[in-house]
C-alpha cells in the first residue's frame, strides 16, 4: 500500500500544475487588479503605481508571471498577499483549523442523520416509511443553506443565549454552522446508504446468520452494514473533502473564519497570490483525503487488502 500511496501523491503534481495555471489564467482575465484598487483607495501617482506594478511583478505577461510563481512554489513559497503582505501559507494555516472543525462537525451531523435514515428506509423498502424517509432526506438538499442558516439564527440562537451566532468561539459556536452544512449533505448520503444496504440485505450469508438465531438488529448492524460501508465511506469522504474547501455561504452568514471566506475575500480584492495559493492547498488537501479514503477501504474490506498484497507479489 505504501507504493500505491506514493504513486497517488506523485499523480497530484500534474493536478496542482493544471489547477494553478487555470486559476492564474482566470484571475488574469478578470477586469481590474490590485493596482487599480490601490490607486482608487490611496490616490496614488502614476510613478507610485508603476513602482507598485514592478514590486508585484505585474508588468510582465501572464505566462512569465506564472512561471515565476511556480518557481517559488517549487521552493515551497506560495507567495505573499498583496493586501496584508503576509505569506500565503501562513494565512491559509491560520484559517484551516476552523475549516477542519466545521467540515468534521458537518459530516458528523450528516452521518448521524443519514445513515440511520438510509438503513431504516432499506429495511422498510417500498413502504410508506421508506418514502417518508426519502422525502425527509431531500428536505435538507432542497432547503438553501443561506435560508436555513438565517432561520437557525432567528429561531434558536436568539432564544438560546449560550449558542453564538457568529465567529469561532468554542464548541457551541460550531452547532448552527454544522447543522446548516450537514443537512445539505444528508440526502446524498442517505440514498447511498439505502441503495448499498439493499444490495446486501438479501445475501445468503445474512440468511445464514438469521438461521443461527441472531437478532435482526445484530444481523443488520454487524454483518449487513459492514459490507455496505465502501460506497458510504466514498460519499462521506468526498463530502468531507469538499467541505475542506470552505462552505462560503455558511461561513459568510455565521462570520466563520474559514478558508472559503478567505478565498472569496481575496478574489474580490484581486489578491492573486492568496487565491492561487489557497486553491493549490485546497487541491492538495482534497487529494490527501481521497487517498486516505482509498486506504481505508483496505482496513474495512480484507478482499481489497488482499488485492494490494497480490499486486505487490506480482511486482516482486
Amino acid at each position: 500500500m505504501l507504493r500505491y500511496a506514493i504513486k497517488r501523491l506523485l499523480l497530484m503534481i500534474p493536478v496542482i500544475i493544471g489547477v494553478s495555471f487555470l486559476i492564474f489564467f482566470i484571475m488574469d482575465l478578470a477586469p481590474g487588479n490590485i493596482i487599480d484598487t490601490k490607486i482608487a483607495e490611496e490616490n496614488m501617482t502614476d510613478e507610485e503605481a508603476e513602482m507598485l506594478r514592478e514590486q508585484y511583478n505585474l508588468n510582465g505577461s501572464m505566462i512569465s508571471r506564472y512561471f515565476k510563481y511556480m518557481g517559488g512554489l517549487v521552493r515551497g513559497d506560495l507567495g505573499k498577499s498583496y493586501i496584508t503582505g503576509k505569506p500565503v501559507l501562513e494565512s491559509y494555516l491560520e484559517k484551516l483549523p476552523a475549516t477542519i472543525v466545521l467540515a468534521a462537525a458537518s459530516i458528523l451531523v450528516s452521518v448521524i442523520i443519514s445513515i440511520p435514515l438510509g438503513i431504516y428506509s432499506a429495511i422498510k423498502r417500498g413502504t410508506f416509511q421508506d418514502n417518508t424517509c426519502m422525502v425527509l432526506s431531500f428536505l435538507g438538499l432542497s432547503i438553501p443553506n443561506f435560508w436555513l442558516g438565517l432561520m437557525l439564527i432567528i429561531t434558536i440562537a436568539l432564544n438560546v443565549k449560550w449558542i453564538p451566532t457568529s465567529g469561532f468561539r468554542g464548541i457551541a459556536s460550531v452547532i448552527l454552522p454544522a447543522i446548516t452544512v450537514g443537512t445539505g449533505l444528508t440526502a446524498t448520503l442517505a440514498r447511498t446508504t439505502r441503495s448499498s444496504m439493499l444490495d446486501v440485505l438479501n445475501q445468503d450469508y445474512l440468511r445464514t446468520e438469521r438461521a443461527k438465531g441472531n437478532s435482526e438488529f445484530r444481523v443488520v448492524m454487524r454483518y449487513a452494514l459492514v459490507n455496505a460501508l465502501i460506497p458510504i465511506i466514498t460519499i462521506a469522504g468526498g463530502q468531507f473533502a469538499a467541505c475542506l474547501g470552505g462552505s462560503v455561504l455558511t461561513e459568510t452568514i455565521f462570520a466563520w473564519p474559514g478558508v472559503g471566506r478567505l478565498i472569496i475575500d481575496s478574489v474580490n480584492s484581486r489578491d492573486v497570490p492568496m487565491v492561487v495559493g489557497c486553491i493549490i492547498m485546497k487541491s492538495f488537501s482534497i487529494g490527501l483525503v481521497v487517498l486516505c479514503v482509498d486506504l481505508l477501504y483496505a482496513v474495512i474490506d480484507p478482499r481489497i487488502k488482499a488485492m494490494y498484497a497480490r499486486g505487490r507479489r506480482r511486482r516482486k
